[in-house]
């Protein structure tokens, strides 16, 4: 089956030619499929009559129009008469707008802001990687290692992998003794014999971990100093640098780049991001890595040559593997919205959300609304409502913890309330109505687009996941299990942007009082839920938003475990609509609560749950997770604070005597903007432009790996890249007061423990808490 890769078009003559780009069904490069007779068109929507509209526009000379007609479509509930105008080409579609926009019988133009090879997408009604997966694809991920010149950055080698088995590094200095790397006459022929073999292997997608900010920008920059053309693309297509937003995406044409960066950011929930840690998330074992500011010294002198080879071909394959992990729920996803994978793996979940609706929209022939005007989206950031309900947590711990979750909260009452803004307040259900409980009233007789939506993604999402557990259990095929998996979480990325969409404020069908009634809605079910849990004797240790947490006084046995849940599932489901259920979703032997969000829980196998405490911050040294981690084991499992507290001061002890190792120390901030364009300068800026003013460059979307060291008077003063640091350099009572202390002191301090107990200066006198 041929796969649909990309779109572009080109200009021939005046006229526009869609490209279409598919991976073949045999061998070769990419197949082309050209468009030649669709054009770009918008839509003019009339003060009053159509036909006048359409006779004003006959009226003008407007001589880049290529058709007139008067069409039906809905607006929100109603149905109204519109002129299409279609035009001879894109471009013609930003100035004509606006002329037609200052004619008297226009009131408003509608999607004249869908780019052209999107709108044909859309119109075509084609499925980008319709039957795409990593066996048919070939994909390949490289990986860029530079030194400084003055302010430049200049690649010294490139690391290849693909998953047709081609392994590479390309330099143009050395040739050690592995057979993977490859010498050639200057940085000019490197950079060719790159993008030589993507097109010799015929790759289909290329995968870089943060190339839209570095490895692509680098290498475009050098390939216009150098005079070598960029032509990664099918067709010899230069790769075009794309501003979105404050990052770039590295577009090329026919051959979809994914970086994997902002897809991880996306789909997994961990401290820092770098592409180590990923792979340790992912995969449970440490990628090769070194001291990156050791790579120039190696470079110049010749030394370690073999460490260095390897740890770049090392990026290169751990990002081919981290790819071949997470590109098949990319795959779901663009099939799902109906947009190219380029940009679907950078789509924000509002943003695809609106992608989806706008091609369903077509089909029914609605009318896609406007986005907000920069006034209007102004004044929508103004608008506020009463978000979830949320249980003060009983602080302290707790044993025997159930907890639930109410599947798919939010999209649950949507559907069953019917919420969308094209169902508010309408005209057949005045007295019968669903209302809400803070009063907006919504439509029962015709249901609305955003609910029915969500309605096909939660059903599809049951069927994907009761097939895939049939799979699991019968011992399937790995292939379709692996497929249906990432369908799933494609369909539950979908599925849980609906309710924050209607309350995005750049959305196109935004709607305060939807979002409102939807959170409305939530707060009465969580607490009649609440309330029924009481009853039944359950102590309610904590509530927030969509999940419950019961406590069940005294011992218990699994099998009461089961009991207890099963008998309180069917009360309360039997209670609920239909999209709607309450699941269980574990129990634990023990947890400690602090504040709202903040908690920690212990599962019958020494499984740790943490939330909303410093573990999951990636802005903390390694030495306060680590430290927190075995003190909430040490409570929860062991029970035991005392020996909690001595595991804080022997941490404090070591720092004190410089014993902690620097790569304990190290805390990781993001670069997110032009060093120069920050006002309020943290240590990671302070340390990032210390690195900068030493040759180092920085760019937005960088992760400053920094030391607080002794030199200096504020803290930003002290700040300083982990390269420029000696061992030992380090300010110990920072770490200890704030790393270490701030960790675990919520959790302590909730067992009768103080600061100056854990520092060695006075004692606790009581352990009320616990």
């Amino acid at each position: 089956m041929e796969v649909f890769l990309d779109a572009n078009y080109r200009t021939e003559g005046e006229e526009p030619v869609i490209e279409l780009f598919y991976r073949p069904e045999g061998e070769g490069d990419k197949k082309l499929k050209e468009v030649r007779n669709f054009r770009p068109y918008f839509y003019a929507v009339p003060v009053g009559s159509a036909d006048a509209l359409l006779e004003e526009i006959k009226g003008e000379e407007f001589h880049n129009i290529s058709s007139l007609d008067i069409v039906k479509r809905v607006d929100l509930r109603d149905e109204i008469e519109v002129v299409r105008i279609s035009v001879r080409h894109p471009r013609d579609v930003a100035e004509l707008r606006n002329r037609v926009r200052d004619l008297g019988e226009c009131k408003e133009t509608r999607e004249d802001d869908i780019r052209f090879t999107q709108r044909y997408i859309i119109d075509a009604g084609i499925v980008p990687m319709e039957g795409a997966d990593n066996k048919t694809l070939r994909i390949a991920s490289f990986d860029i290692e530079t030194i400084q010149e003055g302010d430049k950055n200049i690649p010294i080698m490139i690391s290849y992998k693909d998953n047709k088995g081609m392994r590479r590094v390309w330099n143009y200095k050395y040739k050690p003794k592995l057979d993977f790397v490859e010498k050639v006459e200057d940085e000019a022929a490197m950079i060719r014999a790159f993008i030589e073999t993507v097109k010799k292997q015929g790759i289909d997608i290329i995968v870089t971990y943060n190339g839209d900010n570095f490895d692509f920008e680098v290498l475009k920059e050098r390939c216009g100093e150098l005079g070598v053309p960029f032509s990664l693309g099918a067709r010899d297509y230069e790769v075009k640098m794309e501003r979105r937003g404050m990052n770039m995406g590295a577009r090329v044409i026919g051959r979809p780049h994914v970086d994997l960066y902002p897809v991880c950011r996306r789909m997994f929930n961990l401290p820092r991001y770098t592409l180590e840690d990923v792979h340790l998330a992912l995969f449970d074992e440490e990628k090769l890595d070194i001291d990156v500011e050791k790579i120039g010294e190696w470079w110049e002198k010749g030394e370690n040559l073999e460490e260095l080879f390897s740890y770049s071909m090392a990026d290169a394959e751990s990002g081919l593997r981290i790819a071949m992990e997470v590109l098949p729920t990319e795959y779901e996803l663009s099939q799902l919205i109906g947009q190219p994978l380029f940009e679907a793996s950078r789509m924000g979940s509002g943003n695809a959300i609106e992608w989806l609706l706008m091609r369903i929209a077509h089909k029914k022939g609605i009318l896609v609304p406007p986005k907000p005007s920069d006034r209007e989206y102004a004044s929508r950031r103004m608008d506020t409502y009463e978000g979830a309900y949320v249980v003060d947590p009983v602080r302290g711990i707790h044993d025997n913890i159930l907890v639930f979750d109410f599947r798919s909260l939010y999209p649950s009452i949507i559907i069953s309330h019917n919420i969308d803004p094209s169902t508010i307040n309408c005209e057949c259900c005045k007295t019968d109505g669903h209302v809400s409980p803070n009063g907006i009233r919504f439509c029962k007789r015709r249901r609305g687009l955003i609910p029915e939506l969500l309605d096909n993604i939660l059903k599809s999402r049951i069927k994907v996941k009761l097939e895939l557990k049939r799979l699991k259990e019968s011992g399937g095929s790995a292939t379709k299990i692996k497929s249906l998996d990432a369908r799933q979480k494609a369909l539950k990325i979908l599925a849980n942007s609906a309710y924050g969409y209607m309350g995005f404020s750049r959305a196109r069908w935004y709607n305060n009082d939807c979002a409102s009634a939807v959170a409305a809605w939530g707060r009465e079910y969580i607490k009649n839920t609440i309330k029924a849990a009481e009853e039944e004797g359950f102590k309610v240790v904590y509530g927030d938003t969509d999940s419950l947490m019961l406590a069940i006084p005294g011992d218990i046995t699994e099998e009461e475990v089961k009991r207890v849940k099963r008998e309180f599932l069917e009360k309360i489901n039997k209670r609920l609509p239909p999209a709607m259920e309450l699941e269980f979703e574990g129990f634990y032997t023990r947890g400690v609560f602090v504040t709202k969000k903040r908690y920690a829980l212990i599962d019958p196998e020494k499984r740790l749950t943490v939330k909303g405490l410093e573990t999951k911050r990636r802005d903390w040294a390694p030495i306060a997770k680590k430290t927190q981690e075995k003190v909430l084991h040490t409570i929860l499992w062991e029970k035991n604070p005392k020996k909690a507290a001595e595991i804080v001061k022997s941490v404090i002890r070591e720092l004190r005597e410089r014993r902690t190792p620097l790569k304990d120390l190290v805390i990781y901030t993001q670069i997110t903007k032009p060093l120069g364009e920050y006002e309020n300068v943290g240590p990671h800026v302070q340390a990032a432009r210390k690195a900068q003013k030493r040759g180092k460059r920085i760019v937005p979307g960088d992760v400053i790996q920094y030391i607080i060291t002794t030199k200096g008077n504020s803290i930003s003063d002290k700040a300083e890249m982990v390269g420029f640091v000696k061992e030992n350099d380090y300010d110990a009572e920072y770490y200890i007061n704030n790393q270490v202390l701030p960790a675990v002191m919520r959790i302590l301090e909730a067992l009768g423990y103080g600061e100056d107990e854990l520092k060695g200066m006075g004692r606790q006198t009581t352990l009320s808490g616990f």
